[in-house]
């Protein structure tokens, strides 16, 4: 059914990508081992329907195709009023959604969905009739703050994370949800498996006092945690940077850590991630708050070093707001999220359609891409007081490389075949849709080179992009190219496509790489920031280089949001690169005692992590200020002491 159709029949506004996944199957939607066919939905609720009624009624009414996990039912303190969950859904209770088949049981619930986006194949599914026990406060919170850190890869025994005295080993840890194993039966917490403190501090107990790298590995296999296999880790390294200390220092803050899904960190994308992105967020609350005693409260600072690309890039997605409104409805609890590397990737355009202009782009999608690519496009009318437009009048042709071209009607999809038959490419334009507020265009292209499951691959090179304004008013088009690359420690499968204008100057006269936008240019490096970090809310680091003279430039990397020229409380800049030459900055590798260096502005969100930590959320933003590109001053967050020590070190300066 159209997007305007199910609007007219009072159906929820349904995932742009969902008629992609269902014509390959969800073959990008399947965590290794996962052979179910029920599927993983993040939900926005109605207006008046909180997330613990719409649990509880969907566990009356609709418990064999609709299930909710149990911690909904009983959610934090501050949250009973959240209208945001996740839930695994049947094929049967997925068709209703979008006003195909029959009656389901249930079928009420779907008036109380407002908009859904559809996530991974569901390789458990939330027992009906579990609980969430009810909280006994465990201490560890002693520090005054918690801090929380959802990421991949994460070496819990590592001495940066644990405490030792009187001989003995214990984890500053209040608890580890491992995502990515095999789910414990009627958990709460649904997928995985959870280590509570007393079990971890169990284990720690067993490592002897001079415990190596060896005792560390056998701690975290007895575990089964297969996600630190490698000697240096994402998510250790952020998890040092925003919150690693000395074993003696007492006033170490306790921490709470997740580790997400392998496929769901594979996927860079993050377009079905976000449903264990915001269960992880509740139970680092949960946690935090079992840690005092009940009717008190302690602050809870959440790392988010996860990101993508596209998205409507104004705080409208689902996962945006549900962030905000968590934010909002719990005083204590701030995110942290990093502005992304995107740059200088040429994954974002600008276009402006007077009425009766026409305008190409050219969407270069590169050979031997074992992932699909995809392309948005977002509609804003710069008249109109909510920047909404009509895209009626928006005629999109799509040209693939060596092929015809092909018209994609309002509200509809249009597969395009390859020679197998199977569709290699699927088109769209909608005025309403749940990814975000605005009218939104979507080419989602398979793989280039055929890998796992894929078995039809798309053409490589040039897919020619055209927009016509048939209408009355004035629009402006914001394109952007996903992310399709591979994080650290995963294989390289994808290949990022991008955007080709001769206008863009990649260098300037000298040679030197071009950091500034051309007015002549369409792909602009403005409007990069991480698709997930627009939220009114949330805090949002970039990256920075230092020279000798303790002087900082901003990384060249580190991107910047749609309106770089208005100020914001929450853009901020940390050091990510020790120098021009010393590339990236040092924090903690797997194995204790071991350093490494690491890129990128997922460095730049643990430090201001940790300064906000470290002020129990009572200091402003720092006043020392770096210019960014666009001739912006940005606040600047200072080195912590532990990094500056790594710091001159690296120089060969004294400690």
């Amino acid at each position: 059914m159209a997007a305007n159709e199910a609007a007219a029949a009072g159906l929820p506004l349904a995932d742009a990508y969902l008629p992609w996944a269902r014509a390959t199957n969800f073959r990008d939607a399947v965590l290794p081992g996962a052979r179910g066919e029920w599927h993983w939905l993040l939900l926005e609720l109605s207006e008046t329907t909180s997330a613990s009624e719409f649990a509880s009624a969907a566990r009356q009414s609709a418990r064999d195709d609709l299930r909710v996990p149990a911690h909904y039912v009983n959610p934090p303190r501050g949250l009973e009023r959240s209208r945001y969950c996740t839930a695994a859904c049947s094929p049967r209770f997925l068709a209703a959604l979008v006003g195909e088949g029959g009656a389901v049981p249930g079928a009420e619930l779907l008036s109380k969905i407002r908009r859904f986006e559809i996530g991974f194949v569901a390789s458990a599914l939330p027992d009906p009739d579990a609980t969430l026990p009810v909280a006994q406060p465990q201490g560890g919170a002693e520090a005054g703050v918690v801090v929380g850190i959802v990421d991949d890869g994460l070496a819990i025994a590592n001495e940066r994370f644990r405490s030792f005295a009187n001989g003995r080993h214990a984890t500053r840890l209040l608890a580890f949800w491992d995502q990515h194993q095999r789910a414990e039966p009627s958990s709460p917490w649904v997928h995985g498996r959870v280590f509570g403190q007393a079990d971890l501090n169990a284990r720690f107990a067993a490592l002897p006092a001079a415990a190596g790298p060896a005792d560390e590995a056998l701690l975290h296999a007895g575990m089964g945690y297969t996600e630190v296999r490698h000697r240096v880790t994402h998510g250790t390294h952020v998890m040092d940077l925003a919150c690693g200390a000395d074993p003696r220092d007492p006033a170490a803050p306790p921490i709470v850590a997740v580790q997400l899904p392998g496929g769901s960190i594979a996927d860079t994308s993050c377009a079905s991630s976000t449903a264990f992105m915001l269960d992880a967020v509740r139970f680092v609350l949960a946690t935090a708050d079992a840690a005092v005693p009940h009717g008190q409260s302690v602050p809870v600072i959440i790392n988010l070093s996860i990101g993508n690309i596209a998205g409507p890039h104004d705080g409208s997605s689902i996962f945006e707001q549900a962030l905000d409104e968590l934010i909002g409805l719990r005083s204590d609890c701030d995110v942290v999220l990093a502005a992304g590397n995107s740059y200088l990737l040429r994954c974002h355009a600008w276009i402006d359609l007077p009425p009766g202009s026409a305008m190409t782009l050219n969407w270069q999608i590169q050979p031997g891409d074992g992932t699909p690519s995809f392309l948005e496009l977002w509609f804003t009318d710069p008249s109109g007081a909510s920047g909404v437009g009509d895209i009626g009048g928006v005629r999109l042709t799509v040209t693939p490389p060596g092929g015809q071209p092909i018209e994609v009607p309002h509200g509809r999809s249009v597969a395009v075949p390859g020679e197998q038959g199977q569709a290699v490419a699927m088109l769209s334009l909608q005025q309403q849709v749940a990814n975000g507020r605005k009218g939104m265009g979507l080419l989602a292209v398979a793989p280039t080179q055929c890998t796992g499951e894929w078995r039809a691959a798309a053409p490589s090179g040039a897919w020619r992009v055209t927009l016509h304004n048939a209408g009355a008013s004035a629009l402006e088009c914001n394109a952007f190219v996903q992310r399709d690359d591979a994080p650290l420690g995963r294989p390289t499968l994808g290949r990022q496509s991008y955007l080709y204008d001769e206008d863009y100057q990649r260098f300037d006269a000298r040679g030197a790489v071009e950091v500034r936008d051309s007015d002549a240019a369409y792909v602009r490096r403005v409007g990069t920031l991480n698709g997930l970090a627009s939220g009114d809310r949330v805090h949002v680091a970039g990256g920075a280089l230092t020279d000798r003279a303790g002087g900082a430039t901003a990384a060249r990397y580190s991107s910047v949001p749609l309106q770089a020229s208005e100020p914001s409380r929450w853009r901020v800049l940390a050091v990510t690169e020790d120098s021009p030459v010393l590339k990236g900055v040092l924090a903690a590798g797997t194995a204790s005692g071991s350093c490494a260096t690491l890129s990128g502005t997922s460095m730049a969100a643990p430090q201001l992590t940790r300064y906000i930590a470290d002020r129990l959320r009572t200091v402003a933003l720092p006043t020392r200020t770096i210019e960014d590109f666009q001739g912006h001053p940005v606040p600047a967050v200072p080195m912590a002491p532990p990094q500056q020590a790594r710091w001159r070190r690296r120089r060969g300066e004294p400690a």
